[in-house]
């Protein structure tokens, strides 16, 4: 049975039972969560200050904390809290606004001093909802890129928005850095767009392994929304000794999603 992640309890008992002692540091952990901020939570601040309860009452804070769905009054929430902790926010609007009629957006929380690298536009050939990619660089850790993105939920917008996302990452790789981007993709592991995502040795034609699954393990894990996986966070070819684990929130429809991944020299 999933653990209630928005419980403090339940947040270090899962750190506190999957960490080997000595072999992994707090920055080689990551939490993705789709929020919905609006869409489930109509704008108030109750799965903002859950986010912050769970993040800072872990036994490990996670290094980046990757968003969607986000308000922007739970997003400047969030930054207030989380400033107390190291952590450095950035805010990636994508166009439109939640039901209480702030904007809404992608938002990525790094525990390190950065650098906005951009919020990149994905192709929207149908004229439906704006995604985009958000990428900041850490100012402390060697070429070091954290990134978050939204995937449409349309089946004809998902093929080139995801191949999208790859070509990008794919040209930061190529420049040398270590990447870690977490997100709703909207599709479950086998399905063919996430093909540009994942390695050969998993089945696809990209470059990057997921959290819940060891390097070249194939395609798969918990599920995120309902009985469908379709949250993730993908590492680069510079991360070993992956873990997930899909917990649970009473504030929103998908679970939060942690990951561990120990990252090589760039």
């Amino acid at each position: 049975m999933k653990r209630l992640l928005v419980a403090a309890a339940a947040v270090a008992a899962a750190f506190s039972l999957a960490t080997p002692a000595g072999a992994v540091q707090a920055r080689d952990y990551y939490l993705q969560f789709n929020m919905a901020g609006s869409s489930v939570n109509d704008g108030a601040l109750g799965v903002a200050r859950a986010v912050v309860s769970s993040v800072e009452d872990a036994d490990v804070m996670p290094f980046v904390v990757t968003l969607n769905e986000v308000c922007a009054n739970q997003y400047r929430h969030m930054e207030s809290q989380l400033d107390d902790h190291g952590y450095v926010g950035t805010w990636g609007p994508t166009g439109p606004r939640c039901d209480s009629g702030e904007p809404y957006g992608n938002a990525l929380f790094m525990r390190s001093g950065r650098t906005t690298v951009g919020n990149f536009d994905l192709p929207n050939e149908h004229g439906n909802e704006q995604r985009r990619l958000l990428c900041v660089r850490s100012n402390e850790r060697d070429m070091f890129l954290g990134c978050v993105t939204h995937i449409s939920h349309k089946a004809e917008d998902q093929d080139a928005q995801i191949a999208a996302v790859a070509d990008r990452l794919n040209g930061f790789q190529d420049d040398g850095y270590r990447i870690v981007v977490g997100g709703d993709f909207n599709v479950t592991p086998g399905a063919s767009a996430l093909d540009p995502m994942y390695a050969t040795c998993s089945g696809g034609d990209g470059r990057f392994h997921e959290t819940d699954r060891a390097t070249c393990g194939g395609r798969g894990g918990e599920s995120t929304h309902g009985d469908r996986k379709i949250d993730y966070i993908f590492y680069s070819a510079h991360f070993s000794e992956l873990w997930g684990d899909a917990t649970r929130s009473s504030y929103s429809d998908h679970d939060p999603l942690w990951g561990r991944a120990v990252a090589g020299p760039a």
